[in-house]
């Protein structure tokens, strides 16, 4: 569940707290493979239809029937099969969308997007329903769900190279994490946090915890230009949008540097590496090399 804590302005005495989050999945794996499987096995009971019919001498070409029958019913069966190719794909590289729905279970009222249900008065807010219940009680605390965790609990992962050291945490993967990752990184002084990079789909965000360093932003091969650099202090915030073509990287200072690294693991990202002219494709888990020419090499 999702805890927080909330004082309504009516109600300062008493705060109010959501007690349970849940998100509804809109088009969730499960249901869309479930969906298709149902698919897939009506596509089965009509080629055992068919074929039998075609044993007892019944075929499109036998009657008025025939031909009525097998004409209405392979479109629509061909209908069924472009909808089940849909779903299987769709299962397999579509995204999904996870549609925030908070409910106060004591409280009664449930947010469904920008309002609630069921919508009251102004002075009938959900905030002061759940203030108006008074503190919540409880008898015994259950064990802590593996989703939530320590970062000193989760391994360490080091790796110690010429220009590319660190120490890191993948708190993402530790906490079950699906689409969202998120790293704890501590690098050594004078050190790259990882090889600069740029991303095609996946946008990062990086704070910086303690220490200081430099972020270096290397041109896109195709516009060309200067590495630029910014100087990262702790309580620095740096933001990589996908798609920018301009490669990122972080050395640390004389003092190190800590920070965490947020991703989107989008499955349909490409990243360029411009030092050694790799390119990594995540979605089918392929590392190699390209050559860099210019956009009308060949072409003429």
């Amino acid at each position: 569940g999702v805890f927080m804590k909330r004082t309504v302005a009516k109600h300062k005495p008493k705060p109010a707290v959501i007690t349970m989050g849940y998100r509804i999945l809109s088009s969730s794996k499960f249901w869309l493979a479930m969906t298709a499987l149902m698919g897939a096995t009506f596509l089965g009971y009509q080629a055992f239809e068919f074929t039998s019919f075609v044993h007892e001498g019944l075929t499109i070409r036998t009657n008025l029937f025939g031909s009525s029958f097998f004409t209405l019913t392979g479109f629509h069966g061909a209908h069924v099969t472009v909808g089940v190719l849909w779903l299987l794909h769709h299962t397999a590289f579509g995204q999904r969308h996870y549609p925030a729905n908070t409910l106060l279970p004591r409280a009664g009222v449930s947010w469904l997007g920008p309002t609630w249900v069921l919508e009251g008065a102004p002075d009938d807010h959900p905030w002061t329903r759940e203030a108006a219940v008074g503190p919540p009680t409880w008898e015994a605390l259950a064990e802590r769900p593996s989703s939530i965790l320590n970062v000193a609990d989760v391994p360490v992962s080091e790796r110690v190279g010429a220009s590319v050291s660190h120490a890191c945490r993948h708190l993402g993967d530790a906490a079950s994490s699906e689409r969202t990752g998120l790293s704890h990184y501590t690098v050594p002084p004078g050190q790259l946090m990882n090889p600069p990079h740029s991303h095609s789909a996946e946008e990062e965000i990086f704070v910086v915890l303690e220490g200081s360093g430099t972020l270096y932003l290397y041109p896109s091969p195709r516009r060309g230009g200067a590495i630029e650099e910014r100087s990262v202090r702790a309580g620095s915030t740096v933001a990589r949008p996908a798609g920018s073509g301009v490669a990122h990287s972080l050395t640390a200072g004389e003092d190190g540097l800590t920070l965490l690294a947020y991703g989107t693991r989008d499955p349909n990202d490409i990243t360029y590496y411009p030092r050694s002219g790799k390119v990594s494709i995540r979605g089918v888990g392929v590392i190699g090399r390209i050559e860099q020419l210019d956009y009308w090499d060949g072409e003429d």
